[in-house]
């Protein structure tokens, strides 16, 4: 079997060099089945202010929420304390898996942040689930009757407080409204790409 691994990277220039990136957190097997999708959102409201996030999901059934975190070193010895040089801390970025969740046995195909990362849509086989990524909770399912065909990608609408997600099936298109869980508009197609 080959090993899959999540590597999160970082930019190692400075700006107006040549660009650099050195991989900063690699975990090796972060699911036990296929990864189906990668998103990545900043979120910026609530308390915990400017939280940069990232959602793995897989045919295992669960996905993650993967979160990064500051951790500040100290960089003063004895010795520097004792000739009273004070260095600058050491500021280091880690990412880790803060959430695992399950919500069904059922591989997940899609994920997707809102603009402001406040709202996860993740598309299921039949179904797609709507969570605040913050605390985990599970904000509504759009339903399955309203949902033909397979779903492919979901994909929130861009624009500033757009309630909007559009949900891409086998066969075709569905523009759903997030806050009354109503579709919108619909249209039969054969989408083959969204970007």
């Amino acid at each position: 079997d080959d090993v899959v691994s999540l590597k999160f990277w970082e930019r190692s220039s400075q700006p107006g060099t040549n660009v650099r990136y050195v991989i900063n957190t690699r975990v090796e097997s972060p699911h036990k089945g296929y990864i189906s999708s990668i998103c990545y959102g900043r979120n910026t409201v609530g308390n915990k202010g400017d939280e940069c996030m990232v959602v793995s999901t897989s045919h295992d059934c669960r996905f993650k929420i993967w979160t990064c975190k500051r951790a500040t070193q100290n960089n003063n010895s004895n010795n520097d304390r004792s000739n009273n040089v004070q260095r600058k801390p050491k500021v280091e970025t880690i990412w880790a898996c803060s959430s695992t969740i399950f919500f069904r046995e059922s591989p997940i195909i899609d994920s997707s942040f809102s603009k402001d990362a406040s709202l996860l849509a993740v598309g299921y086989s039949y179904l797609v689930t709507l969570w605040n990524p913050i605390n985990n909770s599970l904000l509504g399912v759009l339903p399955h009757a309203s949902i033909p065909g397979k779903v492919r990608r979901s994909v929130f609408v861009s624009g500033d407080q757009s309630p909007y997600l559009l949900v891409v099936t086998d066969n075709q298109c569905v523009v759903w409204d997030v806050i009354g869980c109503d579709v919108v508009w619909a249209i039969e197609c054969n989408c083959t790409a969204v970007g």
